[in-house]
Order: C-alpha cells, then structure tokens, then sequence
C-alpha cells in the first residue's frame, strides 16, 4: 500500500480550484422574514443565491416554523430553482391557531449549467393561511444551499 503526504494542494489552472466529488464546496445561508400567506399565488418564503461550478449539484434545504392564523389551516410550500419548481409539493397543516408547526424540506439538485442561481421556498394557501417567519415563538424560515463537486 501506498501512502500520498502533502503539505499543500495547488489547482493546476487558476482559478478552477481542487474539487473532490461529493464534497461541499461552498456554502450559503440567508433568513427569511415574516409572511403570512393567504392566496392561491406562491409566496416567497426565503431566499438565496448560489453561484456553481457546471458539473456541481446544489443541495437546498429549509427550515423553521409554521403557524395557522386559523383552526385547521393547511398550506403547500416547495422549493423553486429561479422560476421552476425542482422539489415535490408538501403540505403544512396545524390544528389550531396557536400551534407551531416545525418544517423542513430538503432537494438534491442538478441544474444543467455552471452560473447563479436563486433557490426559494414558496408556499400557498390550502385552507385558511398560514404564517412562517419570525413572531413570538416562530422561527424565521432559513434557506441553506450547498455546492457538492461532482
């Protein structure tokens, strides 16, 4: 068996960086702010930008709470890739008015060229509306994309 020690790696070409597949290159985070939906339109529930590599993948995810502004509210959200929907569609629902409902919702995505790109998450009503973001106990919605190398 053969052992490889370096101090240091050095891309070839500048500028193209050392990827190893399947490790994160880089990461962004961005908080979203508080929105209460209540209309058949999405709603952008937070947000953020990720500029990749054209073989990369981008892992977007989602966090925070939910609460109904009535008895039996139920909301879809789901994740957007500039304007194109990439994850499944979910449902949130809460039984009543003062319950917090914790989410999350993940995506593993492929876009088909390096360049920037917006990942959000949009929700719409289902039945009454529901509120995510930051009041009293809510927590604010927080988007998180990861490059992957490929």
């Amino acid at each position: 068996m053969s052992t490889l020690k370096v101090d240091s790696l050095v891309e070839k070409t500048s500028g193209n960086g050392v990827h190893i597949p399947g490790h994160v290159i880089q990461v962004v985070q961005n908080i979203g702010s508080a929105v209460t939906t209540n209309s058949s339109t999405p709603t952008t529930v937070a947000s953020a930008s990720i500029t990749i590599q054209s073989t990369s993948k981008v892992y977007a995810a989602c966090v925070g709470d939910m609460n109904s502004t009535g008895d039996g509210a139920w909301n879809y959200y789901q994740i957007y890739r500039d304007s194109t929907a990439v994850s499944q569609r979910y449902i949130g629902q809460a039984e009543n008015s003062s319950h917090n409902l914790p989410f999350s919702i993940f995506y593993l995505d492929q876009p088909s060229s390096s360049g920037t790109y917006t990942y959000t998450l949009k929700c719409w009503q289902g039945v009454g509306s529901m509120q995510f973001g930051e009041t009293g106990s809510v927590q604010a919605p927080t988007m998180i994309l990861m490059e992957i190398a490929q």
